[in-house]
């Protein structure tokens, strides 16, 4: 709709946390309902859940989710495809289940130092390899065949629950599309 790089768009979401501030700020100061009493109360026990759910999301959880993998492959799948192959470059590898995804990062590589979020597209192994397939569609995606082998990576993840190893055992339909 608007055409934003995803960069771009990313930030904007940070803009949220600004909007929080101001109408905490604006309710405190002008409204007579958070002068006193349970409300302010409950509004405070809010606004510090609201705290400290942004430090876990935005601090905590991304430091604990982190490994340091390193590039052994970039392979043409299509004419607008690789499939990026990580190992781990220390003792930790990530350890997920199919549908599941990361964030991931390339710094010191050609490719700008932003973190984006690809499906993992390889299945789990105790190695720790694992494969990214992904397609250019933007203007860092489309930069993907440029990785050479020993560019690091940093994967943060993995996110999601999208798995039918996750789910109640039973009569199950799942309908995908994309390269993940």
């Amino acid at each position: 709709l608007l055409n934003l790089p995803y960069e771009t768009w990313h930030r904007l979401h940070y803009l949220s946390f600004v909007v929080v501030a101001m109408v905490t700020a604006h309710a405190t100061m002008l409204g007579g309902d958070l002068r006193g009493g349970t409300v302010r109360v409950l509004w405070l026990v809010v606004l510090c859940a609201y705290g400290l759910l942004l430090l876990w999301a935005k601090l905590l959880r991304p430091k604990l989710a982190c490994r340091d993998y390193r590039v052994v492959g970039v392979t043409p799948v299509s004419h607008d495809t690789h499939e990026v192959a990580l190992e781990p470059a220390g003792p930790e590898a990530i350890l997920h289940t199919p549908g599941q995804f990361v964030f991931a990062r390339f710094p010191g590589s050609s490719l700008p130092d932003e973190q984006h979020p690809f499906t993992i597209s390889s299945c789990p192994r105790e190695s720790g390899l694992l494969t990214l397939t992904i397609k250019q569609s933007g203007d860092f995606t489309c930069r993907v065949g440029e990785l050479r082998p020993g560019d690091s990576a940093h994967l943060e993840g993995p996110y999601g629950r999208f798995s039918h190893l996750l789910l109640p055992p039973g009569n199950l339909v799942m309908i995908a599309g994309g390269v993940g």
